[in-house]
């Protein structure tokens, strides 16, 4: 299993407990998942000059580019965008869908929300969806 980055969003494992079980459950598999701040260092991009695979698992992804009241922000759209792009040229990405709309959405920003939720199915090797 070296061979094999495993990119998980988000990276905080306290963000909930769903999130912590999911990464020791990936932990088990030889390989510390890592947060997507990662693809920044230099060890990461020696790791793509060798061979190493990228798995991006992305939870709740969809909701970045939203501040906590619902609103866009525009640079972290801007991320958002650059991380997807990333992701489908040097990786796969599995996206676990855990709802069909923001809790705290304004109507006028719901389209754009769910124009986030298709841009990541787009770009997903595989999505999962809890219900």
């Amino acid at each position: 299993m070296k061979k094999l980055n495993i990119f998980y969003f988000p990276a905080n494992k306290n963000y909930n407990p769903y999130n912590t079980r999911m990464q020791e459950i990936l932990s088990h598999s030889g390989v510390v998942p890592k947060g997507l701040n990662f693809i920044l260092k230099p060890k990461f991009l020696l790791g793509f000059l060798t061979g190493k695979k990228n798995l991006f698992i992305l939870n709740w992804f969809e909701d970045y580019p939203f501040d906590t009241k619902g609103r866009v922000i525009p640079l972290k759209f801007i991320f958002f965008i650059g991380i997807l792009l990333y992701a489908k040229i040097f990786g796969h990405v599995f996206y676990i869908k855990h709802n069909f709309t923001k809790h705290n959405l304004d109507s006028k920003d719901s389209k754009f929300h769910t124009f986030c939720q298709r841009m990541i199915e787009k770009t997903a090797s595989e999505t999962f969806t809890h219900s």
